[in-house]
């Protein structure tokens, strides 16, 4: 995990299918969006100064990081001890003048780099280990059969001239359905976050150890949950028959320390814009689409991109 990656900024566009509406949540939300909020069509600017962290789980509270590593981005030596990101990395640093945490100095990126870049994520003045894109949606099941939600585009498009060979970034998709001891629209989905429902990357990712990211202090562990294995089920949910539904999902990003293609030579100059497109459908699955649309089962990346 290389100090010397640099800026990711990033662009959320979603599009939703037939009887499927979206509403944008600022924060992590627990109340259901009023429903005049709900649209087609999604348009968010999160703008953050990503470094890299590695995580088995990609759980808020599960992520870590490493200043000792070699040119290719792997770890010095193997007793090397990962830093709990939401612990030690979000604590204070030792020099507040400059920095907003000691994850930020660790990475040596300062208050006035980051406000001058423009972040739109808390604090505004800090680097980040990940960044959340939260939504709601409503599903609008006429059908006298379940119908389930799935992933149909998952697109990271790079606007650069730049056309590297990078796999780092990583994606987790999480979504859970109302509250069942919901009393009113404030305590519409559970306090704490959501289900995690898979974990995305590119077909041609690879990790130092295999499929394998930090989940403590002192070692990595088997990740279980790519979309791309043959096991996987990757549906968000299933909408019961003659039903209309409500979710909240989390879209997480994050620079993966853990995968060969994160060094320095990869990101030096990967400092333009990103942006993330997701489509979402609803319907019946058939041979591995869902109206059409193909299911998603990896992340894709789009170098020299337009869009």
């Amino acid at each position: 995990m290389n100090k010397t990656v640099t800026v990711t900024g990033m662009e959320v566009k979603t599009k939703v299918g037939d009887n499927l509406l979206i509403s944008h949540v600022t924060g992590t939300g627990v109340a259901k969006n009023a429903d005049n909020t709900f649209v087609t069509l999604d348009n968010t600017s999160i703008k953050a100064w990503l470094q890299p962290v590695s995580t088995n789980t990609a759980a808020a509270s599960n992520f870590w990081y490493t200043l000792d590593a070699k040119a290719d981005g792997s770890k010095l030596a193997a007793d090397t001890t990962y830093l709990d990101y939401d612990g030690v990395g979000l604590g204070a640093a030792s020099d507040t003048t400059n920095y907003a945490n000691k994850f930020s100095q660790d990475y040596g990126v300062t208050k006035d780099e980051v406000t001058t870049f423009g972040a739109t994520t808390s604090p505004s003045n800090a680097a980040v280990g990940y960044v959340d894109y939260t939504f709601q949606l409503k599903a609008v099941n006429t059908n006298s059969a379940a119908q389930e939600i799935h992933l149909t585009q998952l697109d990271l498009n790079y606007t650069g001239t730049e056309s590297p060979e990078e796999n780092a970034f990583r994606v987790a998709v999480f979504c859970e359905p109302e509250a069942a001891s919901h009393t009113d629209d404030s305590d519409y989905f559970a306090a704490g976050g959501t289900t995690l429902k898979k974990f995305y990357k590119t077909t041609t990712a690879t990790y130092f150890t295999s499929k394998s990211g930090a989940s403590a202090a002192d070692k990595v562990t088997a990740i279980t949950t790519f979309a791309d294995e043959a096991s996987s089920d990757n549906k968000l949910a299933s909408v019961p028959a003659d039903t209309t539904a409500y979710y909240n999902v989390v879209v997480r990003l994050w620079i993966e320390g853990e995968d060969t293609t994160c060094n320095s030579q990869t990101f030096a100059e990967l400092t333009n814009k990103w942006s993330l497109n997701l489509r979402l459908d609803l319907g019946a699955p058939s041979s591995g689409a869902v109206n059409g649309n193909t299911i998603v089962n990896n992340l894709t990346i789009d170098h020299d991109s337009t869009t």
